[in-house]
């Protein structure tokens, strides 16, 4: 029951035993726990996840061709900015203009071969690596203090797809191998603390904190030249540029939209209990 698909696989997998003389139910306890599935079945359970996430890791080679090509396709030398109030980066523009294209030209290329590596079953670390390659996407302009607004959009979105893609939607790589499906109910409680209803207002809260940081961002890192503030005049555009703010060797608000990214993908419906 994690992911977007692999309730599919579950169903076929105890249609297909039902149909064979197998009770659709006899893998579960008395209070609707675990599925006690021997190793052949867990790897029988794999391959029809694997099926039906094919187009994810297809996705993934392609998303890699994407980020290769993106440093050619925009040119991120070109139409070029200084980050607000005129503040120091501890990196000079054309090294900034390098290191941006050399890390999308190299995640790019992982992203191919990782991704076409997990178009074979049962290769979890090709996955990870590809998980890995999206949160260093999302990081590197902000490290790097991407010089053109295309280049921190295109990275921080293509990272953002890349981790969904490889741990959210299919769920985690090869978990069917090793976990064991809860009660809906955990013990002890009334509810399902982790059902959608429980968690929709901290998804929308994690986006809208996502959204506000990337606004904040895109001034500091002077991809706009105002920051609008509805309430405190221009109390927001001095904090962005105060003092403490400019000690800071990356934008404070870029890497908070950062560390909303994770907040806003990993907040989601989990009810399954690992044993």
């Amino acid at each position: 029951m994690r992911g977007v698909t692999r309730p599919m696989a579950e169903h076929r997998f105890h249609q297909q035993g039902t149909e064979a003389g197998h009770p659709s139910d006899a893998s579960h306890d008395e209070h609707g726990g675990g599925h006690h599935m021997d190793a052949q079945q867990r790897h029988h359970m794999l391959h029809m996840h694997y099926q039906q996430t094919l187009w994810i890791y297809w996705l993934l080679v392609l998303l890699g061709v994407w980020t290769m090509l993106s440093p050619l396709t925009f040119g991120y030398g070109v139409a070029t900015v200084a980050p607000s109030g005129g503040r120091g980066v501890w990196l000079s523009l054309s090294t900034r203009i390098a290191l941006m294209t050399g890390s999308d030209l190299l995640s790019g290329l992982l992203l191919i071969i990782f991704g076409w590596r997990a178009l074979t079953p049962n290769r979890p670390i090709s996955l990870w690596i590809c998980c890995g390659v999206g949160i260093w996407l999302n990081f590197a302009p902000v490290l790097f203090w991407a010089p053109t607004a295309v280049a921190y959009l295109n990275d921080t979105m293509v990272g953002a797809l890349v981790i969904a893609l490889t741990i959210l939607i299919p769920g985690m790589p090869n978990m069917i191998m090793y976990m064991e499906m809860g009660p809906q109910t955990p013990p002890g409680w009334s509810y399902n603390p982790s059902s959608w209803p429980q968690r929709w207002i901290m998804i929308g809260l994690g986006f809208a904190g996502w959204f506000v940081s990337r606004y904040l961002a895109a001034f500091q890192l002077g991809y706009i030249d105002h920051a609008w503030e509805p309430f405190f005049g221009e109390s927001t555009r001095l904090v962005l540029n105060s003092n403490m703010s400019h000690r800071w060797p990356i934008s404070d608000a870029a890497f908070g939209a950062f560390a909303y990214t994770f907040e806003g993908l990993l907040i989601r419906n989990e009810n399954t209990c690992i044993r």
